[in-house]
């Protein structure tokens, strides 16, 4: 065994240092090193086993099958490894597409407010783009919007009943419910088709719990782990959409309240000095004093207007 050991690990080194890194996973590779491993093995067996002729004849029972068999063994198992990677590549980068596409289609929706409208938006694109069951967004108290199956009982504007839902806002922790080891039930209608769940909190500013996003999936099917990682994952970019939007608007209300303080420090001074230069253009030129009357009056109204108006 030491032996073998060390001759794998001798091709295994050259071939890096040669950079044939490509032929490590080979399984015909694989299949040759086992198959000159099992020689020296019998060589070694021969070499060393007392009395010759039972090292002979143990020799030739077993040196046959076991170079065939560990020889197709080792080249086998590289094969599946190689298979299980290219699996884990294919889904990997079918992971990294969805949730890039996901990404693009619900930029900055939910950053114009965390409403109904908005929110049927983006559970739309999840549900069309992650291939599940439904999907649902609820802010604290009631449900935002729901789109897949059981549209029909799942009405947006109706207060939250889920307990699941409930205790995700509580206690501001991913609660998922496969349907085997934690049973799922539907709270609003007992025929209900769905038959999993996995609930995300959505957060805001201070990390304070806005709402969730829900996504559902039917009792015939198992819910996928990949939709589990990613349904995490897009619920970390909603939430920086909400707590940027919440940002922006708080900006402009600050922006707002300055402006409002600005016209409050600035124009009492500014209409005085108005006021008594038609005051004196009064007194010589009474056409001239109504032009400025006329000037001052549209500055005003151009400039006291709110940014909202």
């Amino acid at each position: 065994t030491i032996v073998e050991g060390l001759l794998g690990g001798l091709v295994h080194s050259i071939l890096i240092r040669r950079g044939r890194t490509d032929k490590v996973f080979n399984p015909i590779t694989a299949g040759a090193v086992t198959f000159v491993a099992e020689m020296v093995q019998m060589l070694i067996i021969l070499a060393i086993a007392r009395p010759y002729e039972d090292a002979v004849r143990l020799v030739s029972n077993i040196a046959a099958p076991m170079m065939v068999t560990n020889t197709v063994g080792a080249a086998l198992f590289m094969r599946i490894l190689l298979d299980k990677r290219a699996m884990f590549e294919k889904y990997t980068s079918a992971f990294s597409a969805t949730a890039l596409k996901v990404a693009a289609s619900t930029e900055g929706i939910l950053r114009q407010g965390f409403n109904e409208v908005n929110s049927m938006k983006v559970a739309q694109v999840l549900y069309q783009e992650l291939d599940i069951g439904a999907v649902a967004i609820t802010d604290r108290e009631k449900l935002l919007a729901f789109t897949g199956i059981g549209d029909d009982h799942h009405l947006p504007g109706k207060p939250i009943s889920s307990t699941y839902t409930l205790k995700a806002i509580e206690t501001g922790e991913v609660v998922y419910a496969d349907g085997n080891e934690v049973p799922y039930r539907c709270s609003l209608h007992p025929q209900c088709k769905l038959g999993s769940t996995l609930v995300i909190p959505l957060r805001g500013e201070n990390q304070r719990v806005m709402g969730t996003i829900k996504l559902y999936e039917a009792k015939n099917r198992l819910f996928s782990s990949i939709n589990r990682t990613l349904g995490e994952g897009i619920a970390q970019l909603l939430s920086a959409q909400i707590l940027a939007g919440q940002y922006e608007r708080q900006k402009a209300m600050l922006t707002q309240s300055e402006i409002k303080l600005l016209h409050a420090q600035v124009n009492p001074h500014f209409l005085f000095n108005a006021l008594n230069t038609i005051k004196a253009v009064i007194r010589r030129d009474s056409e001239q004093a109504s032009q400025l009357v006329q000037y001052l009056s549209t500055f005003f109204r151009k400039n006291l207007k709110r940014p909202s108006e």
